[in-house]
Order: structure tokens, then C-alpha cells, then sequence
């Protein structure tokens, strides 16, 4: 019987001491959580969205048409803050559910340059053509996606507040 008793003290005394003390959860347990939805991933592609995602730096420019070129009139560094809401809006299944024939010629209006781990993409948007774009660093076409959402447009006016051409834009709509 005290052999009983003791046995039930050890038993009752490892069961309470597993419970005080949960395991532990391996290094960058949280990073294998995805960050975009399963629907945006099929249709960017895994390399572009880890890109994305993980980028710590992200710029924006405002393009303009100059000797048959692209060229930035003006360029910001997105906050760690606007960083998160453009991946927000990427990340919405609507801007990526379609690829509509347009006819006209695609001129970005806003480009954002996600730089991750020496790797580069671009995101360009045209609000005229209701298209968005993402291109490699030579200024390859990866992806083309129709531009269903106005959020595009709204955030790009957060980030330029002064742009006219984003403001006609927006009070168009």
C-alpha cells in the first residue's frame, strides 16, 4: 500500500510539472504561417509573394513619359506602416481574380520596388487601363492581373497626397 501511495505522488508529480512548463516552440515557428492567401499565392506565384512579403524595403514612384521612356518624377520610402497595407492590398483575391483583353497601351502610373534579400520586384499599377503588373528587374512581365479594386488608387494618393494626376484620378470615381 505505501508503495501504491508513493507511486501515485511521482505520477500526480510529473504530470504537474509537464503542465507548468509547455513545450517549446522552434526558432521562426511563426515564420511558416503564410502571409498571403492561398488564392493570391496560385495566381502571383510562391517567389513572388515570399518577396513581397518579406521585403524591408519598399519604394514607390510616380512614372512619367519622357523620350519614349519610363522615368520617376517621384520616388518615397514606404513606412513599415504602408509597407503593411500594400501588402494588404495585394493580398485581396479581387486583384487577382481576372485578366481582361483592354485595348490601349499599359503606362504605369505608380511603381513599387519590393526589394528582399537581393532579390527585386516590381508592382506596377495603370489606373487608366485598370491593370497592375508584376515585373523581374530587367523589366520583365511576370504576372498581369485586372485592377478591380479603387484601393490601389486611394493608398497611391496617401503616399503622393499632392500628385494631381492621382487626385483626378480619384475624384473621377
Amino acid at each position: 500500500m505505501k508503495k501504491l501511495q508513493i507511486f501515485l505522488f511521482v505520477c500526480g508529480f510529473i504530470s504537474c510539472s509537464s503542465s507548468a512548463n509547455p513545450p517549446e516552440l522552434p526558432p521562426n515557428a511563426n515564420d511558416s504561417v503564410p502571409l498571403f492567401d492561398s488564392v493570391v499565392t496560385a495566381a502571383i506565384g510562391d517567389s513572388i509573394c515570399d518577396i513581397i512579403s518579406t521585403a524591408k524595403t519598399v519604394n514607390a514612384e510616380i512614372l512619367g513619359f519622357k523620350d519614349s521612356s519610363f522615368v520617376a518624377v517621384e520616388n518615397k520610402q514606404l513606412t513599415k506602416e504602408q509597407i503593411a497595407i500594400l501588402d494588404f492590398l495585394l493580398d485581396n483575391p479581387v486583384n487577382v481574380a481576372s485578366n481582361d483583353t483592354t485595348f490601349g497601351r499599359f503606362m504605369p502610373n505608380i511603381s513599387f520596388r519590393f526589394i528582399s534579400k537581393r532579390k527585386e520586384i516590381y508592382v506596377e499599377l495603370d489606373f487608366g487601363l485598370r491593370k497592375w503588373k508584376v515585373k523581374d528587374v530587367n523589366g520583365q512581365v511576370l504576372k498581369e492581373f485586372d485592377l478591380k479594386s479603387p484601393e490601389f488608387l486611394r493608398f497611391a494618393r496617401t503616399v503622393f497626397p499632392n500628385d494631381e494626376f492621382i487626385n483626378l484620378m480619384l475624384n473621377q470615381q
